[in-house]
């Protein structure tokens, strides 16, 4: 069911869909949307090992979780305007290739995971981090990154990123009201940030809309290109 919140900065935030392997066992994560993205570390080398960001949220700093490991090399992003897109591929990985190297003879032994991420502005562009193969996905947002979420492996140590998606604000300051209860609409444009999202999964699915405590399934819906 699509949740819709009212944030704390009086702001409504919408949740992307999430890009890559959210099917597998594995640890679900969730930043949650509002603010800006000031700062994010990344671990990666063949693969994204892991992400940890960092939020200013009405005034005050917040670091999030670190999401998977901390293997491979590592860089730190400081953003001083809003990330309006984020990119990157998601493909098979071989857990033990030392053990089995062949997909087709042991298939239990890959999952898919974040191959590459870059990240984007108005004025500049991170990355790639990580390795560029796979199937390519991309989140283009005129109002700005408000958040992530997703998939990580549940090693912690040695982990790696397997799904990412994205907050992003809506130029909407509540839902509407009708009759003697609050209620959400289908979406106007007027209403609804440009979301561009890439890849072959559903394109530019609205997980929800966020804004202070209502539940309405009534959200849920599909942006296209």
């Amino acid at each position: 069911m699509s949740r819709v919140r009212l944030d704390e900065d009086g702001e409504m935030y919408i949740k992307v869909k999430s890009k890559g392997n959210t099917k597998d066992f594995g640890k679900e994560w969730d930043d949650g949307g509002g603010g800006q993205v000031k700062q994010i570390c990344i671990w990666y080398g063949d693969l994204v090992c892991g992400i940890q960001v960092s939020y200013e949220r009405n005034g005050t700093t917040f670091l999030s979780e670190r999401h998977g490991g901390t293997e491979g090399d590592f860089e730190q992003i400081q953003f001083h305007e809003p990330i309006t897109w984020v990119s990157g591929h998601y493909g098979s990985w071989c857990l033990e290739p030392d053990i089995y190297a062949d997909e087709e003879e042991a298939p239990y032994n890959y999952t898919q995971v974040i191959r590459s991420l870059k990240f984007g502005t108005d004025q500049a562009t991170y990355g790639p981090f990580g390795y560029e193969t796979g199937t390519p996905f991309r989140f283009k947002m005129n109002t700005g990154c408000a958040g992530f979420h997703g998939h990580s492996s549940s090693n912690e140590d040695y982990g790696y990123l397997k799904a990412i998606g994205v907050y992003v604000r809506s130029l909407a300051k509540s839902p509407l009201v009708g009759g003697s209860s609050l209620s959400v609409p289908p979406p106007t444009p007027s209403l609804i940030p440009k979301v561009e999202v890439e890849g072959n999964q559903v394109e530019g699915e609205i997980e929800s809309i966020f804004s202070e405590g209502i539940d309405h399934d009534a959200c849920r819906r599909g942006i296209r290109q």
